[in-house]
């Protein structure tokens, strides 16, 4: 990917940097975790058992921790290291909480985090084609992020995804470690919340979910247990702007802003504020066929508009 900045109507091209050390990687996006990923840092360096955790984390709004680690070159297996990581924690659930509740005010218990949306993150500038290959498996919990810097102190972060997903990993590789993580770890897809007979709401999401991804490149879609959620960078931080939850007949949207703070001609969105809810949202509205999208979009344009307009 080329990147140029424009003077005076002309492109100069801006060169990329080599990183030199992983310890780089790892201190401009542990300084920078809400930012990327919407992650809070727990501990640097985290050491358990013979084994070193990079950055360990914390994602409070699917409250589970995320493993991040930092790379170098390609001689190393996604596969056995992520699996190892999360077999370590799944069996050492208690050191985890101790390490969490030692770092933040307000302490956890083991019941509290949704292990199953535990994950792990590989960054580096780049990543070798056995590497790439892992990542097709389905049920896979990892991410690979290749990061990039440029002259100008300018960095990129983007997520390498599968090209396919074909086969379950544990048919695959017959392994007590992963058979143990798979059965405690899942990994949440869009497909996974559009299972049979809900042919309508897969219509009408299909159709929602390239529009809202138009507003921005830099929107990301996140499935989640509960939802599929939408989110901009905003303030130093990943914020939700949309969460999507599949119904049997449509689509329920959760904004992230007050009822009172749309303009709703129609007087259909309701307030949820004081609702138990598993999305993020403070206002919901229920859209069951195509004609109702136009207005959803509207709505959702406000909440949008709101967070780019107070960072502008």
């Amino acid at each position: 990917m080329s990147i140029y900045r424009l003077e005076n109507t002309k492109l100069t091209s801006i060169n990329e940097i080599s990183i030199s050390l992983e310890r780089d990687i790892q201190k401009i996006t542990e300084d920078n975790l809400e930012t990327l990923f919407g992650l809070k840092l727990i501990k640097s360096e985290f050491q358990l058992h013979n084994l070193r955790i990079d950055s360990l984390a914390f994602d409070e709004e699917n409250p589970s921790f995320v493993i991040i680690e930092y790379k170098k070159g390609t001689n190393y297996s996604v596969i056995d290291q992520g699996f190892s990581y999360l077999s370590l924690m799944l069996n050492n659930k208690a050191d985890f909480i101790l390490e969490y509740n030692d770092r933040v005010s307000k302490p956890i218990k083991r019941e509290d985090v949704d292990w199953s949306q535990s994950k792990v993150v590989f960054v580096s500038p780049s990543f070798g084609t056995y590497q790439l290959n892992a990542i097709n498996f389905r049920n896979l919990p990892f991410e690979l992020w290749e990061v990039k810097k440029y002259e100008k102190d300018m960095y990129s972060y983007t997520e390498i995804r599968a090209s396919e997903q074909s086969e379950d990993i544990e048919n695959i590789i017959k392994d007590p470690n992963i058979e143990k993580v798979t059965k405690e770890v899942k990994v949440y897809t869009v497909d996974g919340h559009f299972p049979e007979k809900r042919e309508l709401a897969r219509e009408l999401f299909d159709v929602l979910r390239e529009r809202v991804i138009g507003l921005n490149d830099s929107m990301q879609e996140v499935p989640t247990k509960y939802y599929i959620a939408y989110k901009v960078p905003y303030n130093g931080k990943l914020q939700n702007i949309l969460e999507v939850v599949p119904l049997a007949s449509g689509l329920k949207l959760y904004f992230d802003i007050s009822k009172s703070d749309l303009t709703d001609p129609e007087k259909i969105v309701k307030d949820c504020e004081k609702v138990g809810h598993w999305a993020t949202g403070d206002s919901v509205l229920n859209i069951t066929n195509t004609q109702e999208l136009d207005y959803a979009m509207y709505l959702i344009k406000q909440v949008y508009d709101k967070f780019i307009k107070e960072k502008n």
